[in-house]
């Protein structure tokens, strides 16, 4: 169990610093096939290529930190949430954002894969 909580908790952290950086390379290395992401505000559940074209964006991040971070892991599955904080500009315009996240992992062929991830504006 310390070891899965060791794993999950490094993924974590390595699936923001990608977020932040836009990197897809290691972001699709971290996701299930079904990778699916929920649009908090709005309840939209949003397909890979939208939330690369949304949310990882390169060179979008002036800064993307978490902290408040919970992980629980139960056989297989594993929930993380932590609250974000960030700056980055969209379309032009500089939005500084709070919101807290949920993610969901599975156990699949011995990797940890997010299958969920869901973020919700605070």
């Amino acid at each position: 169990m310390s070891d899965d909580l060791a794993l999950v908790t490094d993924l974590n952290s390595r699936f923001i610093a990608a977020v932040a950086a836009g990197d897809r390379d290691a972001l699709e290395s971290f996701f299930a096939p079904n990778f699916t992401f929920m649009a908090g505000e709005t309840g939209e559940v949003w397909d890979i290529e939208r939330f690369f074209a949304t949310v990882c964006v390169p060179g979008s991040y002036d800064y993307l930190t978490f902290d408040q971070l919970y992980i629980r892991i139960d056989g297989d599955c594993a929930t993380v949430s932590a609250r974000t904080k960030s700056r980055r500009t969209i379309d032009g315009v500089k939005t500084e954002v709070e919101a807290r996240f949920v993610d969901n992992y599975a156990r699949l062929n011995g990797q940890w894969r997010c299958v969920f991830a869901g973020l919700w504006r605070l």
